[in-house]
């Protein structure tokens, strides 16, 4: 009965288009850590363009990961800085507690907070996102340089909701 369940749950789900995934993903975060997770990809994207200012930001996500990879980047720690401000509503929205383990340091991800639990459900429908939740898994934590080298070996995609926000993940403080 249980596999029953289980099959008709992955049947119903690979049913979703992205959009309606994505208004799961919001709903099932909520409106304020929704908020927040979409300023700090603003923010992100905006850092990017400031590091890439001659490219589209879709080929400046490219840039940065080529760049990681090689090891010839520096200013990508700018990335992991947010402003005061941005800070505060990302810590006042909860999704800070959500995404790291409360008083914990060096800061650990919370794998029962619902940010990762909804976006690790997104693997079921997208190859890049599944690796880098199995490595993590495997591994631990990812640096930047393999955290690069596997979004473009797995062909991340700028104009993806998920995979921005895997990258804003990756490079929160």
């Amino acid at each position: 009965m249980r596999w029953l369940v289980l099959a008709v749950f992955f049947v119903c789900t690979s049913c979703l288009t992205r959009d309606e995934r994505i208004s799961e993903f919001q709903i099932e975060l909520g409106l304020e850590k929704a908020k927040a997770l979409n300023a700090l990809v603003a923010h992100f994207e905006l850092q990017l363009n400031g590091i890439y200012p001659s490219l589209p930001l879709e080929k400046a996500y490219l840039a940065l990961f080529k760049d990681l990879e090689s090891g010839n980047f520096s200013a990508h720690q700018k990335l992991k800085v947010l402003p005061e401000s941005l800070q505060e509503v990302y810590e006042a929205s909860g999704l800070h507690a959500d995404v790291h383990q409360e008083n914990h340091q060096p800061l650990k991800i919370n794998e029962d907070g619902i940010f990762f639990k909804m976006m690790r459900s997104q693997s079921y429908y997208n190859e890049l996102i599944s690796e880098y939740f199995w490595v993590l898994e495997e591994v631990g934590p990812i640096n930047d340089a393999q955290f690069a080298s596997g979004m473009l070996k797995f062909n991340f995609d700028p104009k993806n909701y998920f995979h921005k926000r895997l990258v804003v993940f990756q490079f929160l403080p």
